[in-house]
């Protein structure tokens, strides 16, 4: 009997320093996700930024076609990198939900 308590008793041990390694390898995923997440984030945002100033660059060059000014920041990046035809169609689409949704 007592050689089973001991058994017992050590394969307890064993089994909550597992779920401990595991915890702590879990918690070390999470962390290095969040970096990555951080990362990303902040390559997004630069990327963004750089989008932006290439448009307004090239707008004031002329090289593209002035885009309406009721178009955001967000959609003027997006109709910069559209070719000609695709630009039209897409600023109708832009237009027609701006009147459905009163103007904003």
């Amino acid at each position: 009997m007592l050689f089973r308590q001991d058994k017992w008793k050590t394969r307890l041990t064993d089994l909550e320093e597992k779920v401990q390694k595991l915890q702590l390898q879990v918690r070390a995923l999470e962390l290095e996700w969040e970096n990555t997440y951080d990362k990303m984030r902040s390559m997004m945002a630069r990327q963004a930024k750089r989008a932006e100033r290439m448009h307004d660059e090239a707008e004031q060059a002329g090289v593209l076609a002035p885009i309406a000014d009721a178009l955001s920041p967000q959609e003027r990046v997006i109709l910069s990198h559209l070719p000609p035809a695709q630009r039209q169609v897409q600023e109708g689409i832009l237009r027609r939900r701006r009147q459905t949704n009163g103007g904003q």
